[in-house]
């Protein structure tokens, strides 16, 4: 039963209220700056938020670009955007946190989410609110990622990837899940300390472009194809590489110990690939283990998700997205004339799922 007072909250006219008119400019944003507004008269939305808001139906998109006017270089990505995120009308006043990634709900009570592996779809579903972030890491679970880097020396190439940990916060941050990490993540934020950092182990193997050598396996410190991140980080003695953070700068080839070429990020890790003579090739990063299930290989770490509530899936390795990022100088583009020349890819990955996976 609707109450009159309810009948009269719907004609609000929220939407003309933000719609631009011929003058460019929307028709009354005071309403819907008192709408938020603690003690106005008409502060409908601090009552209820769902007021003139209908489910949503799609289409949000977004872009960015990172320019770096010294060098006249402008990078540009596109917004990682997550189909059917809920069903409800997720709406919070300016200035809020919320919604957040773990508020994925498809349908009451549950998150469901379609991935493909290997051609195949995968339908895996979550409890909700509880579990909605287990359905929003899933979209984002690889086992492994790939990408490629440029180091010449001739073109004065830079390359550095970006790798994001996008659900990280609501497995490790002891305000949110207590003192434990949640799978796929083993460490959890410390109380005080080490940059505030929970590492994640990864397994680094790097190829040139003729597919060698081969630098894998660092399980093994008496490998000498063994690659980790050069230096390593304060403290750390451990031949098994770590990402530190949620969103991480890995520079390869970077011998400078300040801000890094293309980002100038300060806290990165720099992978020495030159070390075993590759300028020019390409990665891969596993976040499943830090050694490969090869015989006589050695599992220190596994990351492994919380089962599917309902068809019992389990995704191996960790949620990440990010891309290559590189940057290259022609001193002699014409004469007198230097050019710089930047590009993006996005990382290319892999998902590994158990049990009922189809």
């Amino acid at each position: 039963m609707i109450e009159m007072g309810e009948v009269e909250n719907i004609t609000r006219n929220s939407l003309t209220a933000i719609t631009h008119g011929s003058d460019g400019v929307p028709s009354n944003c005071g309403q819907i700056r008192t709408a938020w507004t603690a003690g106005a008269a008409n502060n409908y939305w601090i009552g209820n938020n769902e007021i003139d808001i209908l489910p949503p139906t799609g289409g949000l998109f977004g872009s960015a670009g990172i320019i770096d006017v010294a060098f006249g270089a402008m990078l540009s990505y596109n917004a990682d955007a997550i189909d059917g995120f809920s069903f409800e009308e997720l709406h919070n006043p300016p200035g809020s946190t919320l919604p957040s990634l773990r508020d994925a709900e498809t349908a009451l009570g549950v998150a469901t989410t379609f991935v493909f592996n290997n051609g195949a779809l995968i339908t895996s579903s979550y409890a909700a609110p509880a579990n909605g972030i287990d359905a929003s890491s899933a979209v984002f679970m690889h086992d492994a990622i790939y990408n490629e880097f440029v180091t010449d020396a001739s073109i004065a190439a830079k390359s550095e990837w970006v790798v994001t940990f996008p659900t990280k916060r609501f497995y490790v941050d002891q305000a949110i899940v207590g003192a434990t990490a949640i799978r796929p993540f083993t460490r959890i934020f410390p109380t005080g300390g080490s940059q505030g950092t929970a590492p994640v182990d990864i397994l680094l193997t790097v190829k040139n472009r003729e597919e060698g050598p081969v630098a894998q396996f660092c399980d093994n410190p008496e490998d000498p194809s063994c690659l980790d991140f050069s230096p390593l980080p304060p403290g750390q003695t451990a031949i098994t590489p770590q990402l530190r953070f949620e969103a991480n700068v890995v520079t390869i080839n970077d011998s400078t110990p300040s801000a890094s070429d293309v980002l100038g990020s300060t806290l990165t890790s720099n992978v020495n690939a030159s070390s075993i003579g590759v300028t020019d090739g390409w990665m891969r990063m596993g976040l499943y283990a830090t050694s490969e299930p090869l015989p006589g290989s050695t599992l220190i770490t596994q990351h492994v998700m919380r089962i599917d509530t309902a068809g019992g899936e389990q995704y191996l390795g960790l949620p990440t997205t990010g891309f290559w990022a590189s940057r290259f100088t022609n001193a002699s583009a014409q004469p007198g004339l230097l050019a710089t020349y930047s590009g993006l890819w996005k990382h290319k990955g892999s998902r590994l799922c158990s049990g009922s996976c189809l």
